[in-house]
């Protein structure tokens, strides 16, 4: 269908479901509602990345592909503000007019001039490209694209592409490995349950509103930063020191609950300690993981098996959540908050020795030679 055809699509989705919340107040249509916006959010994850992806140059990908969490985390901040100030009523409606407001201005976006040679319309690959790089130079990358996406689509097949051989599987290992440590190092589940967690700890310092306007804004704040020397740094070295600096404010957080709940140790007046962790933890989390996540699993996947690549991540990334936000409450009800933390530190020091170890650097590179490293050091590897 196309990149730009599934994006324009939830548009009228959201902007639909919202109305209809708006106006009802039944159980049954508002699970249906949320049904539909799940799915929305889906095709949002799995489909933007690879656009973004797709239509950066080399050397301002990761900063674009950055942009993807800044926005969402703008987003999330509008909501927190506008049913902060708002009724119910009124929140619901700010929200609609921004799926209409987004529908109508990409409209005039050009559709990725990847999927564009992948469906053999050269002619408006070329247009498009033309359009993105605004009067520069396009006929080697114009060349290296074609190229490319023919060499992807000789080997189109199936599902099974995806672990077709010795390179697609360590593509197939790195995304997922990423996608586990950004879904289980705590940083949603702190998100989810940050009414109950963090204002037993602070003592109700904090209403739970005003808590979601302040991580709101270190989020949107954190992501953007990172953003901007993302390119600069490199995806490898920041996703190092994103999950470092994970486990170690994991690690204090647990250490706050744990003398707080297993010990005569009184902590009230030592509740900055977890304010330290709880604010180094999402600016942590966000600098890297969060905001890489989605630029790494665009960049890795070839052309054939990126659509199905994406896909697959996405759905690991909900079976993540779930799984996290389910045995959260459980482990804190059977051994207390601070184990969840504990967990979570362990999960952020594997995946950064994992990332250390096995994840090559794919800033500056385009996706073609991404690609060709991988198979390189794979083949190394084997021999």
């Amino acid at each position: 269908m196309g990149r730009k055809t599934v994006l324009l699509s939830v548009g009228p989705m959201c902007a639909i479901t919202w109305l209809i919340t708006a106006f009802t107040r039944n159980i049954v249509v508002l699970f249906i509602v949320r049904l539909i916006q799940g799915i929305a959010q889906g095709l949002v994850f799995t489909v933007a990345p690879i656009y973004i992806a797709e239509i950066s140059s080399p050397n301002r990908r990761g900063t674009l592909g950055g942009y993807f969490t800044v926005f969402w985390n703008l987003g999330l901040l509008y909501a927190y503000c506008t049913s902060y100030f708002l009724s119910y009523e009124h929140y619901i409606l700010s929200l609609t007019f921004l799926p209409l407001i987004y529908f109508v201005t990409y409209l005039f976006m050009p559709e990725s001039p990847y999927y564009l040679f992948m469906a053999k319309n050269k002619g408006k690959a070329m247009a498009s490209l033309a359009w993105l790089r605004h009067g520069e130079d396009i006929e080697e990358e114009c060349k290296k694209i074609e190229e490319t996406v023919e060499e992807d689509m000789s080997n189109w097949g199936n599902w099974e592409d995806l672990v077709a051989d010795k390179s697609d599987r360590r593509i197939l290992l790195i995304v997922l490995i990423i996608c586990v440590s950004r879904y289980l190092t705590g940083m949603d589940a702190f998100v989810a349950y940050s009414k109950d967690t963090f204002t037993r700890g602070t003592q109700g310092l904090i209403s739970p509103d005003q808590l979601s306007v302040m991580m709101g804004v270190v989020f949107a704040v954190t992501a953007f930063l990172a953003s901007s020397f993302s390119d600069t740094v490199g995806r490898r070295k920041l996703l190092l020191f994103s999950l470092s600096g994970t486990a170690i404010s994991d690690l204090i957080i647990a250490v706050y609950y744990f003398l707080d709940e297993k010990t005569s140790v009184s902590m009230k007046s030592d509740v900055w300690i977890m304010y330290i962790g709880v604010v180094a933890l999402c600016i942590m989390s966000n600098v890297g993981l969060v905001q890489l996540m989605h630029t790494i699993k665009a960049e890795f996947f070839p052309s054939h098996t990126r659509g199905r690549g994406s896909a697959v991540t996405s759905l690991t990334a909900a079976l993540c959540t779930f799984l996290q936000l389910r045995l959260y409450t459980t482990i804190t009800d059977m051994y207390g908050v601070y184990l969840n933390f504990v967990i979570f530190a362990i999960f952020a020091i594997i995946s950064a020795m994992f990332v250390l170890n096995y994840v090559t650097e794919p800033a500056g590179k385009s996706l073609a030679e991404i690609h060709e490293e991988i198979k390189t050091v794979t083949s190394k590897e084997a021999g």
